[in-house]
């Protein structure tokens, strides 16, 4: 998958935006910390590292898997977060009937993913 680096900058500057949402929901200071919210920032922050190891100026196969695996990572968190089935709560070990309550910023972020 080809990218530019008008590209990579925008993604950075989008998942940013999701990190500082997710950092600033009542779920990361609530004591304990909510699990589902951590996980979710920890799994973008993790995405955001492998932005920032991209070499805009490489384009052979091995930096256009990882530009794939990027994308392929924000349109998971993109899902997680917009969720209304109950799936994103099993896979954090909740119940389904008690959905992860993302909030309007963090899912209002995740949809410039």
């Amino acid at each position: 998958m080809d990218f530019t680096i008008q590209e990579i900058e925008k993604i950075k500057s989008d998942m940013g935006r999701l990190i500082a949402a997710l950092e600033a929901h009542s779920g990361m200071t609530s004591n304990p910390v909510e699990k589902a919210i951590f996980f979710t920032w920890d799994f973008v922050n993790r995405t955001l590292s492998m932005v920032n190891s991209l070499d805009p100026t490489k384009h052979d196969a091995q930096t256009k898997e990882l530009f794939s695996d990027i994308i392929g990572r924000n349109t998971l968190a993109k899902l997680l977060i917009n969720d209304t089935t109950g799936k994103t709560a099993v896979m954090m070990g909740r119940d389904p009937q008690d959905p992860v309550d993302f909030g309007a910023e963090v899912i209002s972020a995740a949809n410039e993913l």
